[in-house]
């Protein structure tokens, strides 16, 4: 027998949330932060993230303009990794598995914000390519939808 093969789960940045190899359709009962910019309303991006069956557990809101690399500043998104990976027993936090970007992120600020989170990282566009994604019953409509993650990237 030869070596044995390894699997590969790495998480590709921007691709509405797949797994390589993957395609998750059901995000009921995720956990998710919700990161904005101070003065968003993001009501109807909360609602349709609560259409998902995603739980927000907490909004972070930073003031001031928005860092092209990483949408928030870097010592704002190293104190969210720290949180994240520290993984405290009854921390509301302890469940997280996404963080949503209130905005149209550039994939240099998703794949910024992913490697320094180290969780999946979704924006605006991300959020309704994978609603459609759910919603998509025929070979057709989930090519559409392939077709759009793979322009919006």
């Amino acid at each position: 027998m030869g070596e044995p093969s390894k699997v590969d789960n790495s998480m590709l940045a921007g691709a509405g949330g797949v797994i390589l190899g993957e395609a998750r359709t059901n995000h009921q009962g995720r956990k998710a932060i919700l990161m904005v910019r101070d003065g968003d309303n993001s009501r109807e991006f909360e609602a349709l993230v609560t259409t998902m069956g995603i739980d927000i557990v907490e909004i972070l809101s930073q003031s001031g303009r928005e860092d092209p690399r990483g949408y928030f500043g870097k010592g704002r998104l190293q104190d969210v990794a720290d949180e994240l990976s520290s993984r405290v027993e009854g921390h509301p936090w302890q469940s997280v598995d996404l963080v949503l970007i209130h905005n149209n992120a550039t994939p240099r600020q998703l794949v910024a914000v992913s490697d320094t989170v180290k969780v999946e990282v979704w924006d605006r566009v991300r959020l309704l390519l994978s609603l459609f994604t759910s919603h998509a019953s025929s070979l057709e409509a989930r090519t559409q939808v392939r077709i759009a993650q793979l322009q919006s990237d």
